[in-house]
């Protein structure tokens, strides 16, 4: 079976995860045990949609980033 690990950071929290064809950036987040609100992106901060399949967007030891939702204000 094909794998890739990669290198999720979240603040101090940095951890290597295994994904496997078909997964979904909320499947690192659940696996990580990181809040479900929070969002992964790329280096340059390309987010990735939670169902969004991060598998063939990423390449062995990428490393991604997890960041809280914003909230926006409209005055």
């Amino acid at each position: 079976m094909e794998e890739k690990v990669i290198c999720v950071v979240n603040g101090n929290f940095i951890k290597d995860c295994l994904i496997r064809p078909g997964t979904t950036a909320l499947d690192i987040i659940k696996g990580l045990k990181l809040p479900e609100s929070n969002w992964l992106s790329t280096r340059d901060g390309k987010p990735f949609g939670k169902d969004e399949v991060v598998w063939d967007k990423v390449a062995e030891g990428d490393k991604l980033f997890s960041s809280a939702a914003a909230s926006v204000a409209v005055a």
